[in-house]
């Protein structure tokens, strides 16, 4: 490997580990770590967790009660210290255009 691509090589080494997705509306919107998903299962009125996928819990049917219902988990991960900070920035979940979002999350 020469040049400039071992460094990209370097940079994105292999991942092991398989990732689970995550669905909103039986669309995948996100690739989750199992060690993250692991956390989420402490939340289960929000996440219903599958052997092989995360989802929403079937009562969050609406945009703004998904969002709500993820905006607590986001402060309360932040105050565990499980992700670094809540940030107050609200990002589109979707599996297409931003214009589609099917609720928000803090970035």
């Amino acid at each position: 490997m020469k040049g400039f691509y071992r460094h990209i090589a370097a940079c994105n080494p292999p991942i092991d580990e398989v990732f689970i997705p995550w669905k909103v509306d039986d669309q995948v919107v996100g690739w989750l770590r199992p060690a993250f998903v692991e956390k989420l299962a402490h939340f289960p009125e929000v996440f219903d967790i599958r052997a092989e996928e995360l989802r929403l819990a079937g009562e969050l049917q609406l945009a703004e009660a998904r969002s709500a219902a993820l905006d607590q988990v986001a402060r309360d991960l932040a105050r565990q210290g499980v992700i670094p900070a809540y940030m107050g920035e609200p990002y589109a979940v979707t599996a297409g255009e931003r214009e589609s979002a099917l609720c928000v999350v803090d970035r």
